[in-house]
């Protein structure tokens, strides 16, 4: 687990977005780069506005790798492994792959706060890929964006300012995903149960079964400070959605989610809207969840 903090300067009046960004899978057929590059140019007007938008990268952003073919990949031709060309041949890949995603986001690659790894990546060879060896294609990424590597999971503070004076903190954990639910109420419980393993963390970002949804649990917690010692703190429960088109009426052959019938999903993201307000004397985060 990555332990993060990231402070954001949030004046009164102004208004920061926090989109988790997951399940691009940008390099294969079924992804829909349209409605991602409509994604990309309204986090860039928004910034060019005078907001600010933070991201969370939640993995599978491109689509080479699963973990079982990098299993098959290790143990190739009776655990001998493959040709050093073969492997130099991967690296190219590798890198082609993730430099066309970077080139598609580098009008807002200062928004992201950090990547999270999924199941879909390349590791780098020992041949061809210099300081790269050993590492993944999300990590190659990440360093090229200037961010931060997330890991599997990642659980941290924004902290934000609305003046030299107060710290306001909201509580974030993030996880790529796990498992294939195909009732909603599968995939909410998921990421509740994951939920009330973190119980400070206000905001629970979850992809993987690119379920887009924003369930909510509110919380009793002691607080000093207000009137009668107690305050209402609520965790969002979000599934942070994906841009993989499922269902395509123009093909024979189907789309895995297709072919094994899984349900259809709305494509796109959620996000959180934070503003802070003064409020009875009190300074406080204005936050909401919407799809």
């Amino acid at each position: 687990m990555i332990i993060f903090e990231h402070k954001v300067w949030l004046p009164q009046g102004k208004t920061c977005y926090i989109v988790p960004i997951g399940d691009v899978h940008y390099n294969v057929i079924d992804a829909d780069k349209a409605r991602f590059h409509r994604l990309i140019n309204w986090i860039y007007r928004k910034v060019e506005a005078g907001d600010l938008v933070k991201i969370i990268g939640m993995g599978d952003m491109c689509d080479t790798f699963s973990t079982s073919e990098r299993d098959a990949i290790r143990g190739a031709k009776g655990g001998k492994g493959l040709h050093d060309t073969t492997l130099e041949t991967f690296d190219k890949l590798a890198f082609e792959i993730a430099d066309e995603f970077i080139e598609a986001i580098l009008p807002i690659k200062n928004c992201f706060v950090g990547l999270l790894e999924g199941h879909h990546y390349m590791m780098f060879s020992h041949y061809s890929s210099g300081k790269f060896t050993g590492q993944s294609t999300t990590q190659y990424i990440a360093s090229r964006l200037g961010c931060q590597y997330f890991g599997r999971v990642a659980k941290g503070d924004m902290i934000f300012a609305p003046s030299n004076l107060i710290k306001l903190k909201l509580g974030i954990v993030a996880h790529h995903g796990w498992g294939a639910g195909r009732t909603k109420g599968a995939r909410l419980n998921k990421r509740e149960q994951f939920g009330q393993q973190h119980p400070d963390a206000n905001l629970v970002f979850m992809g993987h079964d690119h379920e887009k949804m924003i369930g909510v649990s509110q919380r009793l917690i002691t607080d000093p400070a207000s009137p009668d010692g107690l305050s209402m703190s609520k965790q969002y429960l979000i599934g942070t959605g994906s841009f993989l088109k499922g269902y395509q009426t123009d093909r024979v052959i189907g789309s895995y989610i297709e072919e094994a019938g899984l349900p259809p999903s709305e494509l796109g993201v959620a996000m959180v809207k934070v503003e802070t307000e003064k409020r009875d004397g009190r300074w406080r985060l204005d936050f909401h969840a919407s799809i």
